[in-house]
């Protein structure tokens, strides 16, 4: 029988993490696992749990959005003890991409068959994340909905700074180079993926595998709110790498520079800090449970 550590955020998902603890909690100790519990105080005291998790565990458990992963990420990363990605979030942009359950019984299941891919880790100015990372616009709006958050973050809270800033925002001049080439000035908004999938159901960086030692890079040039519109369009139909105003770049090591001050960033969703941001990537440097290839 196994043994876990089961981290977890309980204010993930509106609430919904809590829930999840209880019935995977459930599940495992009801088929003899054993499972410990964990609810760090904060970001930080998050990562330093994570780091003292040794191999004497099967593996930790992680159940809460995308910010609740990347807590663990930056803990378990290089340390070879495989993270259980349990999606209770808003988003929950990595499970969606690495195709991962959240029923009990399937958790249950995937961790008992011990089936681990081994994934690339970024890196934006130390901080690792493990799906996506934007300069510009998003994290403008990301940064919004932190500082007026109470309580759990919910899906709509995003639509009034979207609407706000797409009237105010001071679009930037971003500078981007992709090992050692200058690629454009004129980026207005930048994402920088490790995965393919962005948010809502759409996805950014579509050449992205999590696995195969690069970091993709899609920029949108010259942008002001109309623009932005015709982006969006664009991205739902799938057609956006076809467009001119559109750079797109796979590459180990990525910077962006602003043409002005207070220009912002974020990470796995998360505000994280203002330009200039070096990217680079951790090659295999994070071992997941996900579920077993058909056929195999």
């Amino acid at each position: 029988m196994g043994r876990y550590i089961i981290y977890h955020n309980p204010i993930s998902g509106a609430g919904r993490a809590r829930f999840f603890v209880q019935g995977i909690t459930a599940e495992l100790r009801g088929h003899g696992h054993t499972v410990e519990d964990c609810c760090p105080a904060d970001r930080e005291a998050g990562v330093r749990a994570a780091r003292s998790v040794d191999a004497s565990y099967d593996g930790v458990i992680g159940v809460g959005g995308d910010g609740t992963l990347n807590t663990l990420v930056n803990g378990l990363a290089g340390r070879g003890v495989p993270l259980m990605a349990v999606p209770a979030g808003t988003e929950n942009v990595l499970c969606k991409a690495l195709g991962i359950p959240g029923e009990p019984a399937a958790i249950r299941g995937m961790l008992e068959a011990g089936y681990t891919r081994n994934i690339d880790v970024g890196m934006a100015n130390g901080r690792a994340f493990a799906a996506m990372s934007g300069v510009g616009f998003d994290a403008a709006v990301t940064g919004e909905v932190h500082r007026r958050r109470s309580g759990p973050i919910k899906r709509w809270y995003y639509y009034w700074p979207l609407v706000k800033l797409l009237y105010t925002y001071d679009w930037p001049h971003l500078e981007v180079e992709v090992d050692g080439e200058l690629i454009t000035s004129t980026g207005g908004f930048v994402l920088v993926g490790n995965v393919a999938r962005y948010a809502d159901h759409i996805n950014l960086c579509l050449r992205a595998e999590p696995d195969d030692g690069l970091l993709d890079v899609c920029v949108f040039t010259n942008c002001d709110s109309l623009r932005l519109f015709s982006y969006f369009l664009s991205v739902r139909l799938g057609r956006h790498l076809g467009r001119s105003d559109v750079v797109y770049r796979q590459g180990r090591r990525i910077t962006v520079r602003a043409a002005r001050a207070g220009v912002k960033y974020q990470v796995d969703g998360d505000a994280a800090g203002e330009a200039p941001v070096e990217y680079t990537v951790r090659m295999a440097a994070m071992r997941m449970f996900v579920p077993r290839p058909a056929g195999t």
